[in-house]
């Protein structure tokens, strides 16, 4: 298994999509030249005659990859400042500062003109690649301009904006840099010094709203917590009629999509009504003390309606919470056992973090405090529900960290299967790897705040390889037939179930898998005896259908040595659970059973008894 699994290479694109909200274009000029300029290059490669006359952009005929030059070409013709941005991707993020930029990180921040988008950032000085917001539409769908993409300034149209936000996953559709194809993970968004921009942030929505202002749109009353609009169901829950201001598009369009991580709000009406709940990668974790978070540390905490809460995640005017964190996001919980432990979005389920070093430092993103509670509780009903207890079947990682760093992995069953390679499985058809400790994978199955991940996968679950049907029976993959509906897994992972390392996580078909009754000893006198066996059950849609019967000789010398004879196939395909078994007089005989199902899985022999 390869590195090149997760980190995809400088200037690696993505024909992607954005999240993140609501979003207008921004009415700066300088954006709106970058724009411009950028729509005037597209097809231009590195050595062409650019727009302004000049050759190239920037140098980028004589480096390697040239998407950061490129764009810091851009942003010089609309006269911005580019102090400190080189030839590397990563510099739109660490020369910032240099450049009176602004660095979002959030996963809410609805992305604008002219943004930089940088991709898989590693905290350490490197980036994979960098385009550039080109257009931002009504729907929030974006365009987007890339150089050195199939070798020229490459423009991709109309991307979704469930797949513009920070941590979204970029489908390369077939694009490539070089000899290499990638699906870059968006790290941040970068907004030039005066280019316009805005968005992260806290406390206040767009057009000047501010935490708990009422404001109607299209027919239905919203509360601006942090920020974002959250519905009110009815005004009983939130005290009564009060005034609301209308907004209009571009007003609507200013807000953020989910409240800025951090914020507070509690919650009225229906079950758990009165309990505070404080954002984190959009969703609404409930607190159980105020002293598990420190207080609110002067942040207001807004009343909205509870059933905003329990309709988190849905469509249409109840989208503006998440069902559960955002993957990649960072919390430090605190109370209890474990306090203190920081924790890792991932499938919404919050994976623990041994050292900031294993997933590349927090890259700029918040880390919220939250209430361990709520850890302890993930996966339970109702105000807890909006944390997984482990990751959603079908979620990729990587996990850095020790041996096996790099490797990818895809949950399946709660368990951490892992990928040899993105062609076993499909490729990640537009989900976020997210980044993760390689230590959260070696304590699988633990307990404490290592309980978020299953040491294997959990009976019943199915698995898709190859185009064939597997049942996972006591951590073991079992055959049940031709492709049915499944989690999609690398054969390379069944072919190595049962072996150390990253492969532990399935068990063998057929190793320690059945609980049989031990058979008895018989001494062979007279020479017939009766003999019944039981044994384990496979996978109940691979019904069990024969048995194999095995006996061997038993010889036990006066110096008390024990000699056993060859083992000797006795019943062989038998639908039976006893049978008469004749052996010569005086013998000893040892038996084994194995259960046979009517697709060629076994299980394990029994133990000779």
């Amino acid at each position: 298994m390869t590195r090149r699994l997760s980190l995809f290479l400088v200037c690696l694109l993505s024909m992607f999509g954005l999240s993140g909200g609501f979003a207008g274009s921004a009415s700066a000029a300088p954006a709106d030249t970058m724009a411009a300029v950028s729509a005037a290059n597209v097809g231009k490669g590195p050595c062409s005659t650019n727009s302004a006359g000049g050759s190239g952009f920037d140098g980028s005929c004589s480096v390697g990859s040239w998407c950061a030059v490129y764009l810091k070409w851009v942003w010089e013709q609309a006269g911005v400042s580019t102090n400190g941005i080189s030839a590397s991707a990563a510099s739109f993020i660490t020369s910032a500062g240099s450049f009176g930029g602004t660095v979002h990180t959030d996963p809410g921040y609805a992305p604008q003109v002219g943004d930089a988008i940088v991709f898989n950032y590693n905290g350490a000085g490197f980036a994979d690649h960098v385009g550039m917001i080109e257009a931002v539409h009504g729907d929030g769908s974006v365009d987007v301009i890339h150089g050195n993409i199939n070798g020229v300034v490459y423009r991709i149209n109309n991307i979704p904006a469930s797949r513009a936000r920070v941590g979204a996953n970029m489908n390369t559709g077939g694009l490539t840099v070089g000899n290499h194809a990638a699906a870059p993970i968006i790290s941040a968004f970068v907004t030039a010094g005066g280019a316009g921009g805005g968005g992260g942030g806290g406390g206040g929505g767009g057009g000047g709203l501010s935490d708990g202002q009422f404001v109607s749109y299209q027919g239905t009353v919203y509360r601006i917590a942090g920020g974002a609009p959250i519905a009110v169901a009815s005004w009983d829950n939130i005290g009564g009629p009060q005034p609301t201001t209308p907004l209009n598009d571009a007003q609507w369009s200013a807000l953020r999509q989910t409240p800025t991580d951090g914020t507070f709000v509690v919650a009225y009406g229906g079950s758990g009504s009165g309990t505070v709940f404080r954002f984190a990668g959009g969703a609404p974790i409930a607190v159980s003390s105020w002293a598990n978070v420190g207080g609110t540390n002067g942040q207001p905490v807004t009343p909205i309606d509870m059933a905003a809460v329990t309709h988190a995640g849905q469509a249409g005017v109840w989208s503006h919470m998440n069902n559960v964190p955002t993957d990649g996001t960072f919390v430090v919980a605190y109370g209890g056992s474990g306090s203190g432990t920081v924790f890792r979005f991932a499938g919404g389920a919050p994976i623990a973090v041994s050292s900031w070093a294993n997933v590349g430092g927090t890259n700029g993103q918040p880390v919220t405090p939250i209430d361990m509670v709520a850890v302890t509780h993930a996966g339970q009903a109702g105000v807890w529900s909006h944390m997984n207890n482990r990751p959603t079947d079908g979620t990729f990682v990587v996990a850095y960290g020790g041996s096996g760093s790099g490797t990818v992995f895809r949950f399946a069953g709660g368990a951490p299967i892992a990928v040899s390679s993105w062609a076993n499985v499909g490729g990640t058809n537009g989900q976020p790897v997210t980044p993760i400790d390689m230590v959260a994978v070696t304590h699988a199955g633990q307990a404490g705040v290592w309980s978020h991940m299953n040491n294997r996968p959990t009976d019943g679950t199915r698995l898709i390889a190859a185009g064939k049907s597997y049942v996972v029976f006591k951590g073991a993959p079992y055959h049940v037939g031709p492709s049915k509906a499944g989690v999609v897994v690398d054969q390379t992972a069944l072919a190595h179930a049962g072996q150390s390392g990253v492969w532990a996580h399935l068990s063998a078909a057929g190793a320690a898998t059945s609980s049989e009754k031990k058979l008895p000893t018989k001494a062979g006198k007279p020479s017939q005896f009766a003999v019944t066996w039981t044994v384990g059950k496979l996978p109940l849609d691979a019904k069990t259908t024969t048995y194999v019967l095995q006996s061997r000789t038993v010889t036990k010398a006066k110096n008390g040595k024990v000699t056993y004879g060859t083992a000797k196939t006795w019943l062989n395909g038998t639908a039976k659970t006893s049978g008469t078994f004749t052996g010569g007089p005086g013998v000893t005989y040892q038996f084994r059973a194995q259960a046979r199902d009517k697709l060629g899985n076994l299980t394990a022999w029994s133990g000779w008894s």
